[in-house]
């Protein structure tokens, strides 16, 4: 069976679940941080060799999400660019970035 890389660019949410102190639900993202390859950042769950979108909440606590690369576009809205063999289900409801701003 033949499988087809596909680059999606998505725009980073602006909030997220998490769950924190004993307290679930959905946060304002306060901050986004883009991390590198080779970088393990503290508390960071996702391996080192790849680039990584942390999403800081409200809350005080991150969201991550492996990416292949991350951008800030013409509107200043935080993009992440995926290329897989399969679409995160997650992601998938993220809103896409139009071709015009890409980047």
């Amino acid at each position: 069976m033949e499988t087809h890389k596909m680059e999606t660019h998505k725009y980073a949410p602006n909030s997220d679940i998490s769950l924190k102190g004993g307290k679930l639900g959905r946060f304002a993202a306060v901050k986004y941080v883009g991390h590198p390859p080779g970088t393990k950042p503290q508390g960071c769950p996702l391996r080192a060799d790849i680039a990584k979108l942390e999403i800081v909440l409200e809350n005080g606590d991150s969201s991550w999400w492996g990416v292949d690369r991350f951008y800030i576009n013409s509107e200043l809205r935080p993009c992440c660019v995926v290329t897989s063999y399969g679409n995160c289900e997650l992601r998938q409801g993220w809103e896409t970035v139009p071709e015009s701003l890409r980047r």
